[in-house]
C-alpha cells in the first residue's frame, strides 16, 4: 500500500490548511484537492537480500527491517571508489550497496562506518591511482543481479505508481488541445521519466519537447 501525505498550504498566507500533514489514500488530498506526496519507507528483506518498499516482502512474505526513507543504488564505479577509500578493494563486490539519507551507505541492509568529513584526510592522488589500476577488474555482473531482485520485489508498487501517474496526467490534460501542451525536456533523469509517462499516458502524442 502506498501512503500519501498532504503538504499543501494556503497560497496567499503560507499557513497550514486544516488538512496539512494529513495522510491520504491517493495522491489527491480529498480535503483541499491538491497533490499529496508519496511517503517512502524502505526496508531490508533478510530472506531475499533486497530493499523493499513494503514492510512485508511481496515475494517471500517475510517482514523487513526498516532502513531509511530514501535511497539510490551505488553503481560499481562508486562502490569501488568507496572500497578504496575504506582500504577494502572489492570487499562489497558481490553485496547489495545503497546510499541513503544523510549520505549514509548500506551494505546488505547494514549501515557501514563512513563519513564524508574524513575524506579531507585522504590522499586523493593515491586513491585516484589505485582506482585506475583496479577499474579494469570491476564488473557489473553482481550489480545487475541485485537490480533484477530489486525490480522483482518492488514491481507491484512501481506499477501502481505508474498507473496512478498516467491517470493523473490524463485527467489534467483532457480539457486541453495538443497544441497547448508541451514537455520541458533537458535530458536528465526527471525530465526523461516525465516525458515517458506523458507519452505512455496519452498514447504517443505529438508533444513539443523543449530542450534546455
Amino acid at each position: 500500500m502506498i501512503t500519501y501525505i498532504c503538504h499543501n498550504r494556503n497560497d496567499k498566507t503560507g499557513e497550514n490548511l486544516p488538512c496539512t500533514n494529513n495522510r491520504c489514500e491517493t495522491s489527491i488530498c480529498p480535503s483541499c484537492g491538491g497533490r499529496a506526496d508519496a511517503i517512502s519507507e524502505i526496508f531490508w528483506c533478510p530472506e531475499c537480500q533486497v530493499l523493499i518498499y513494503e514492510k512485508t516482502c511481496p515475494v517471500c512474505g517475510q517482514e523487513g527491517k526498516k532502513l531509511t526513507s530514501d535511497v539510490r543504488p551505488v553503481f560499481p564505479e562508486e562502490r569501488l571508489l568507496l572500497e578504496i577509500i575504506l582500504e577494502k578493494p572489492f570487499a562489497f563486490e558481490k553485496d547489495s550497496v545503497w546510499n541513503g539519507n544523510g549520505n549514509n551507505y548500506f551494505v546488505n541492509g547494514k549501515k557501514i562506518k563512513f563519513s564524508v568529513k574524513d575524506l579531507k584526510n585522504k590522499d586523493t592522488d593515491a586513491i585516484r591511482k589505485q582506482y585506475e589500476e583496479l577499474k579494469a577488474q570491476n564488473t557489473y555482473q553482481y550489480f545487475e543481479e541485485q537490480m533484477e531482485r530489486f525490480i522483482l520485489c518492488n514491481k507491484e508498487r512501481y506499477n501502481r505508481i505508474v498507473e496512478e501517474a498516467k491517470g493523473y496526467i490524463r485527467s489534467m490534460t483532457e480539457n486541453f488541445d495538443i497544441t497547448d501542451m508541451f514537455v520541458s525536456f533537458s535530458g536528465g533523469k526527471d525530465s526523461t521519466v516525465t516525458a515517458d509517462l506523458v507519452t505512455r499516458a496519452l498514447s504517443n502524442p505529438q508533444i513539443m519537447h523543449i530542450f534546455a
